[in-house]
């Protein structure tokens, strides 16, 4: 699915955070030992997190941004579904 249809699913009054870590912005304890991780939560009008995802990249795979963010946006927003008890789709219907 594209990134920009998962993202438009983040209902009015919230917003999305994604942050991309890295040897040159974070330790490799913080990563869980792995060289790439993005994280992406989604706050509320109050600016409280109200849920989060995280994505890890492999070893074996070659990192990319994009990839990263889908996961983990993915995440966040199925833990803001699973949390909230709704979904909200201008693009498929709610």
């Amino acid at each position: 699915m594209c990134i920009k249809y998962v993202e438009a699913n983040i209902p009015e009054g919230y917003q999305l955070h994604v942050h991309h870590y890295h040897q040159g912005n974070s330790s490799r304890r913080f990563r869980q030992g792995k060289e790439y991780m993005t994280e992406a939560w989604i706050t509320d009008q109050h600016e409280a997190t109200v849920a989060s995802g995280v994505s890890y990249c492999s070893s074996k795979d070659n990192p990319r941004r994009s990839i990263g963010r889908q996961i983990a946006v993915g995440r966040a927003l199925q833990h803001f579904i699973d949390r909230e008890g709704h979904f909200y789709s201008p693009h498929f219907g709610a």
